[in-house]
């Protein structure tokens, strides 16, 4: 038993002092790496299934893999050990990370089963994890309990989809994607502040870091495009432009969005992680938006033209709302909050002018008008004057 207990540690509560200080270690920071080869063979999927039923899927499929990832990620936030045990579990948990990518390219086809055992494994080791929380911290088993009964409901679900052809399977997946979704909103009495409190600081790191990762996403499709359709002026040049706009999604968000939703209520650290839900899917699709852009020849109408501005008009929408959330839960809100959100709510405008305009413009253009419109929003962070980050009245 001694031996034991160097390799397994008692499980315990983390966020006794949710403002304490924690950083994300290594072991999580590899987690995700892993968990977004996933994510790149999902893009992979909507590159080769380029279409309104390729884009559903590709919804559907990236819901799936952000709430497995949501799930390890408040598990690891809440009672994560970093001892041999949970490390163990982790690598167990990558290894079916790798064989949901190695299979997603067959999960809307009939014989669909590896993708889905892959996955009920995935989330049967985090059910495991909880239960053996539960067993030990009574203290926390009330509100642990309801979150291991939701979880086996969906993996209940995921186990009966093995059974049903299409496309009853993918009605049953929908359902259990539901209730992921719902979770949170269900047990919002049980996950709050005073039962299961979340770090203020560990777990934005780890939203920032996995965002970070699926923005690279959208640099390795710039190299992917130029490298099928070879270096040419045109060519270069829409690669700077949308290297442009990647980066302005980047100073956007990582310049203007930090912790203070997760200080306040339990519905703003919701509002937070559902806003993070649509960020996330819609740079993933804007990557894989612009790795088609470079192979657009023709001049007529293309998916590419209607998507591009949709998806920016989304994005500027978060941020603003991200700089709401922000600024709204601030002991001391300031002038720059008016600022911001106004800037952003005019991305959106012309944004959706944008979308109409694509019905006219070649590409070409459409790009030019939208790597100008998120140059101006960074160009207005920075010439903001410092003075006004001031108490409002």
């Amino acid at each position: 038993m001694k031996l034991l207990a160097l390799f397994i540690q008692p499980a315990q509560f983390r966020n006794q002092d949710p403002d304490s200080s924690r950083k994300v270690t290594w072991a999580e920071l590899f987690y995700d790496l892993v968990f977004v080869t996933a994510i790149a063979a999902l893009a992979e999927y909507f590159f080769t299934h380029f279409s309104l039923t390729g884009l559903v899927q590709t919804i559907m499929l990236f819901a799936t893999m952000w709430y497995a990832w949501l799930s390890a990620t408040f598990y690891a936030d809440r009672f994560d050990t970093d001892d041999a045990w949970h490390r163990v579990m982790n690598v167990f948990q990558m290894l079916c990370v790798v064989g949901i990518a190695v299979n997603i390219h067959t999960a809307f086809h009939l014989h669909s089963y590896l993708f889905i055992v892959f996955y009920v494994a995935l989330r049967s080791s985090i059910v495991l994890l909880y239960v053996r929380v539960a067993r030990q911290l009574r203290t926390r088993r009330s509100a642990i309990l309801p979150i291991i009964l939701l979880m086996l409901v969906i993996l209940g679900l995921w186990c009966i989809s093995l059974l049903v052809a299409p496309p009853w399977r993918y009605a049953v997946w929908l359902l259990a994607i539901a209730i992921d979704i719902a979770l949170p909103l269900v047990l919002r009495h049980r996950l709050s502040a005073t039962t299961l409190p979340l770090s203020h600081d560990h777990l934005p790191e780890r939203f920032g870091l996995f965002t970070m990762i699926v923005l690279g996403e959208s640099l390795a499709s710039i190299v992917h495009g130029l490298l099928d359709i070879g270096t040419t002026f045109t060519s270069l040049l829409m690669a700077l432009m949308v290297l442009l706009i990647s980066f302005s999604i980047w100073w956007l968000y990582y310049d203007n969005v930090d912790d203070a939703a997760m200080k306040r209520p339990f519905s703003a650290v919701l509002c937070w992680e559902y806003l993070h839900f649509v960020l996330l899917i819609c740079i993933m699709m804007l990557s894989v938006t612009i790795r088609h852009i470079f192979e657009v020849t023709a001049a007529e109408l293309t998916m590419e033209h209607v998507l591009l501005p949709s998806l920016l008009v989304v994005i500027y929408a978060i941020l603003g709302l991200f700089n709401y959330l922000c600024y709204r839960y601030e002991n001391v809100p300031t002038v720059a909050c008016r600022y911001l959100i106004c800037a952003r709510l005019i991305a959106v405008g012309m944004g959706i002018v944008g979308v109409w305009l694509g019905f006219y413009l070649s590409l070409l253009w459409l790009v030019v008008f939208m790597t100008v419109l998120s140059v101006a929003q960074v160009l207005h962070n920075i010439i903001l004057p410092e003075d006004e980050f001031t108490v409002l009245k």
